[in-house]
């Protein structure tokens, strides 16, 4: 089926959950506080490599900061809007099957891999994340966690979606062994927060989130990231 074209104006539909639900803007806010404290901690204006770019969510956050920007999508209509958008920014279509990132090794200064659930959890990504990154160089993820007890809930309930979630990366891989891979290739956890711990749909809108969401934050449950359903990261690679 052939995907409509989006004019500029207007939003993705991963735009739209983001900025009109209430769980798009409760995750969306945590993103964007980890995605900022990244940008700084990489030193300022350097090069970004953003994966699924969707609209350009985060390349334009970016190229306002006078940042390089590179984008990638598997979706020809969505990485056009983006060019469309944003004339700078290097536009590059890849495939699902690609194992490897479309850039040269030590070039990159920051790595994005927000809500790309394939990608962040197949075997190849993060040591391609290391070779991309300049040392000192940053990634930041998000994952949904295997042991977590949305996972186990997925698991048991709705056994039919077992092979669209395998699709998708969904919770296929635990945080404790995307933590250790990234530790065993040199990198250092400079920020991490678990969320998503009510049950919840990405696009929901319902009037108990901002009640749960309060308690999440205040009980403590973003610190066991370990257990989160979901979790936020960054990462920074070491020096050689």
């Amino acid at each position: 089926m052939t995907e409509t074209v989006t004019p500029t104006n207007e939003l993705t539909y991963w735009e739209r959950v983001n900025l009109t639900t209430r769980w798009g803007r409760y995750l969306t806010e945590i993103e964007s506080r980890t995605v900022l404290l990244a940008s700084k901690a990489a030193g300022g204006p350097g090069t970004v490599l953003e994966i699924g770019t969707d609209g350009g969510r985060w390349a334009t956050l970016f190229t306002n900061q006078g940042w390089k920007v590179i984008c990638t999508d598997i979706s020809p209509n969505t990485l056009d809007l983006c060019k469309r958008r944003l004339a700078q920014a290097t536009c590059i279509l890849v495939k699902p099957t690609d194992t490897s990132l479309p850039c040269a090794t030590n070039t990159i200064n920051l790595v994005l891999c927000i809500e790309v659930d394939a990608v962040i959890s197949s075997e190849w990504f993060i040591e391609e994340a290391s070779r991309v990154l300049t040392a000192g160089g940053i990634l930041v993820a998000t994952i949904n966690n295997k042991s977590s007890l949305r996972a186990a809930f997925h698991e048991a309930f709705r056994p039919g979606e077992a092979n669209r979630r395998k699709e998708q990366g969904l919770y296929q891989v635990s945080y404790r062994d995307c933590r250790r891979s990234l530790l065993e290739r040199g990198f250092k956890l400079i920020y991490e927060e678990g969320c998503c711990w009510p049950p919840f749909a990405r696009d929901s809108k319902s009037s108990l989130i901002p009640f749960l969401t309060g308690f999440e934050k205040y009980s403590g449950l973003r610190r066991l990231t370990r257990l989160s359903p979901w979790v936020v990261f960054a990462a920074q690679k070491g020096q050689p």
